[in-house]
């Protein structure tokens, strides 16, 4: 009885020994299997396990140490975290230079990718790739189809005249008085000459005062004439083409008084010059104006007189009377600038490249008034030299 008790006694104690190693086994397991899954042991926090790579965060959950994938955007070797786990070049276009994200990577500029990318002025065209369309950007004429780049934007071809070799004197390549928007020069400041666009939306070049240059004077009288030879200068212009006319400037001269009285420019012989099969009966008027400085012939200019028909009866090439105008007036001991315009009116007939000009021959003819409509000034006069003073060409011409 005593040897089965023993037996029975032993054999319980194996018994309890064997659950209790099986228990602490198990337990050991469960924590070497928690361990396995990053090869640590359990962890309290995140911060008690190994940074698990780029891109990746350590975790803990349930004293298990794990990962997850780090937050999209941040840096990464390559550049940004996709929020995957995964480090990309790219996650948005803006992040590529050629504005081009393709599954994360940055793809190179290319002339069908929808982006104004690559060195071309708009989406898809101007600079590497082909020409742009009529309204897209442009930085220079190449970028567009139609070879006109005007305010950055391509505009439609001009006239034939615009593709043509400029002027050295003006720059000018298409006549005045062309649709501003038809002009290549409007807008531009070529050396002494401006182009502008007036209020009629048509082209016009004045040319700069302080680049006037003087002929004739340098000598002694009570009345001095010197002309300034540039401007104006010679230029190409539209015919009146149905509207009420085409005015441009061909003649400047200065009256310098060294009496004691004001004098008015009364009257001024000019002969009319022409080329290219031009008719004196092609000109309409030929108006004289008080020059406000500036520009050859400006919105400040005064219309001193207007001569119709000035080359045929009766006025034979004399400008006025004009002494009845207060824009006349040359102050004592002081000097005053005169314009002289040719203009054309629309019921003229033009051939193009017909070509005048105005002469003004002498002081012979030239009469001034002493005082406003006082008599005419008999002192002495000079400053015109041999030859005359010889105005600027101007030239009806098409498109």
């Amino acid at each position: 009885m005593t040897d089965t008790a023993e037996a029975t006694s032993t054999s319980g104690d194996v018994s309890t020994s064997g659950a209790g190693t099986d228990e602490a086994s198990t337990g050991m397991l469960s924590a070497s299997s928690g361990a396995g899954s990053t090869g640590e042991p359990g962890c309290k926090a995140a911060k008690d396990c190994p940074a698990p790579g780029e891109c990746l965060t350590a975790t803990c959950e349930a004293g298990l140490c794990g990962q997850a994938p780090a937050p999209m955007g941040m840096a990464c070797g390559l550049g940004q975290c996709d929020g995957l786990g995964q480090c990309v070049e790219c996650l948005i276009d803006a992040d590529c230079a050629s504005q081009v994200c393709q599954a994360g990577v940055c793809a190179p500029a290319g002339c069908g990718d929808g982006k104004k990318n690559g060195g071309e002025s708009d989406v898809d065209c101007g600079g590497p790739c082909g020409g742009c369309d009529v309204g897209e950007g442009c930085g220079a004429p190449a970028d567009c189809l139609s070879g006109v780049c005007t305010g950055g934007k391509c505009a439609a071809p001009g006239p034939a005249c615009a593709q043509g070799p400029a002027d050295v004197a003006t720059g000018q390549r298409c006549p005045l008085f062309m649709a501003c928007t038809q002009s290549v020069e409007c807008g531009d400041f070529l050396g002494c000459q401006q182009w502008f666009c007036n209020n009629t939306k048509t082209c016009e070049l004045n040319a700069k005062v302080d680049c006037w240059t003087d002929k004739g004077g340098g000598c002694n009288a009570e009345v001095v004439f010197t002309q300034h030879t540039l401007p104006p200068v010679a230029k190409r212009f539209v015919p009146p083409d149905n509207v009420n006319f085409r005015e441009l400037a061909s003649l400047a001269f200065t009256v310098k008084n060294n009496t004691g009285s004001d004098l008015y420019l009364d009257k001024l012989p000019l002969q009319l010059e022409l080329m290219g099969g031009g008719s004196k009966f092609d000109v309409s008027s030929v108006k004289i104006f008080d020059n406000s400085g500036g520009t050859e012939h400006g919105p400040g200019d005064l219309l001193v007189c207007l001569t119709a028909d000035p080359f045929s009866f009766p006025a034979n090439g004399v400008m006025g009377p004009c002494g009845g105008s207060a824009f006349s007036k040359v102050l004592k001991g002081q000097s005053n600038q005169f314009i002289v315009n040719v203009a054309f009116a629309k019921d003229k007939t033009f051939i193009a490249g017909r070509s005048y000009r105005l002469v003004m021959a002498g002081t012979a003819g030239v009469e001034f008034k002493v005082g406003f409509n006082g008599p005419v000034f008999g002192g002495s006069m000079c400053g015109v030299p041999n030859g005359g003073f010889v105005g600027a060409w101007v030239t009806a011409q098409k498109p």
